[in-house]
């Protein structure tokens, strides 16, 4: 039970990476509301990643690059995603959206992404990130 002026409650002292399921009831002096039930997975103790450093591109082909980057992650998870952003330098300023990869690197691979179908002779520029999945 807790104060009727409460309106909001944190909870403290969870497992991370946890479900839980969350009750809510509403007791009035004449009887009590329906129970709410919210089902919330708390997130991992894992800390936010560190920036891939070294990015590069080499040629693999006349419309193909391959983006390489090291990791400074010193524990290494079994499957990671980062996301590589290309954005074609050379276009008109209204059409410079980047285009974002998603690529999934299992085990200890090569930290690397194939790009393909690009513009021969064209200036790109290229950044990679790690992605943590958030779980709530």
């Amino acid at each position: 039970m807790v104060d009727k002026d409460l309106r909001t409650l944190t909870i403290t002292d969870l497992e991370p990476n946890t479900v839980y399921f969350i009750t809510a009831q509403v007791y009035y002096s004449s009887g009590r509301s329906p129970e709410v039930m919210r089902k919330v997975k708390t997130k991992s103790l894992l800390e936010s990643p560190k920036t891939p450093i070294h990015v590069s591109a080499e040629s693999a082909g006349p419309k193909s690059a391959r983006v390489l980057w090291e990791d400074q992650e010193t524990t290494v998870r079994p499957d990671r995603l980062f996301q590589v952003r290309v954005k074609n330098l050379s276009a008109r300023k209204g059409n410079r959206k980047p285009e974002i990869v998603n690529a999934t690197i299992t085990g200890n691979s090569r930290l690397s992404h194939l790009l393909t179908d690009l513009n021969p002779y064209t200036k790109y520029d290229v950044s990679v990130r790690q992605v943590v999945q958030a779980e709530l």
